[in-house]
């Protein structure tokens, strides 16, 4: 609690002091916030939560629930489905109200580490279409983010038993719809807020000196250009993504901003995790194997988009410009992540 206090209080002066930084990194993250976020994600937001209104979500699970047996993620592909159709935080929401209603903490401490993932829509949207302008690569980033939540499931000790996912009752449908807009916007909306707080807080940060004072420091290892966003994302994942896309307009290559872009959204930024914890702590459990999981998850989804992108090069250049239909791509990558998956199991049985 101290802690706190100390970081609003720090936080409340460098507003006083800068007040300049403040306003136009304020209207920086809203403008960000207004023209690439909230038109990206609403449409699907509100559609994603009337789909969890019908047996779509559980059918898929059910479907999905042997294959999610096989890594050693009992009981988790309900969660990872709802998670991954309404975005960070529904995973987290989900894991608490699957504690108060199990009592449960272990299991959904465990389940916690591989279900709070990125909207799907953010990916393909947000990411793809709108900061890179490469709408071709979306099946990567796609198959990258939640391929490396499920490789980092597989290389963690896998769950012994199988957790039932929370219940979700069905709404009458004007309800369901009144229901979906209103949590759309207001989850959006949050998001907003976030974005401002902590945009202010990287401003300070930088008008201080001490971002700047980091990237001195850490220049003759990591470019600036990569270690900007990296920072920034740290913190602040959509507005981190969005430093790697303009390094990539300012000469950083599309394909490292790319990664990097992987590697913020697949950590979070610390706002996320802020959202998290705020489910979390009214359930009792603790964050500590979620943010290494995270971790974890950033490292892995780095790995597999330069990897899928090498692929994409390689197979453009023997069979042409992009030969297959869309469809072709996005098998191609999940076969890819299953036979990741099948090694990595392979070798934790020896």
């Amino acid at each position: 609690m101290k802690r706190m206090v100390w970081l609003v209080s720090i936080l409340a002066l460098g507003i006083v002091i800068w007040p300049q930084a403040a306003l136009y990194a304020a209207q920086r993250a809203l403008l960000l916030w207004w023209e690439m976020v909230l038109p990206s994600l609403l449409p699907f937001a509100i559609a994603s939560r009337l789909l969890m209104n019908t047996p779509v979500p559980h059918k898929l699970a059910q479907l999905l629930e042997r294959p999610f047996q096989a890594m050693g993620c009992s009981g988790g592909a309900g969660m990872f489905v709802m998670g991954s159709l309404a975005g960070y935080p529904m995973g987290a929401q989900l894991g608490a109200q699957l504690a108060e209603e199990t009592g449960d903490n272990e299991a959904s401490e465990q389940l916690l580490t591989f279900v709070n993932n990125a909207g799907l829509l953010f990916l393909t949207g947000t990411l793809s279409a709108g900061m890179l302008g490469h709408p071709e690569w979306a099946w990567v980033m796609v198959v990258s983010h939640y391929g490396a939540a499920l490789l980092g499931a597989c290389i963690r000790r896998p769950m012994k038993r199988s957790t039932p996912p929370p219940t979700i009752r069905p709404q009458p449908w004007p309800q369901a719809l009144n229901d979906a807009i209103g949590r759309s916007v207001l989850g959006l909306l949050t998001v907003g807020g976030v974005m401002v707080l902590f945009g202010v807080m990287i401003a300070l940060l930088d008008t201080s000196g001490l971002l700047g004072g980091v990237l001195s420091l850490a220049s003759p290892v990591v470019p600036p250009g990569i270690l900007q966003p990296l920072l920034t994302g740290f913190l602040e994942m959509t507005q981190g993504a969005a430093g790697a896309a303009y390094a990539a307009n300012n000469g950083l290559i599309s394909k490292t901003a790319a990664m990097l872009m992987s590697s913020i959204t697949a950590w979070g930024g610390c706002a996320v995790h802020c959202q998290a914890m705020a489910f979390t702590a009214r359930a009792g459990l603790h964050l500590g194997r979620y943010i290494r999981a995270k971790l974890l998850q950033g490292v892995l989804a780095a790995g597999l988009t330069g990897l899928l992108l090498w692929i994409l090069s390689f197979a453009g250049q023997w069979l042409g410009q992009y030969p297959f239909p869309p469809v072709g791509w996005w098998v191609a990558g999940v076969g890819l992540l299953g036979l990741c998956v099948w090694l990595v199991r392979k070798v934790r049985r020896q």
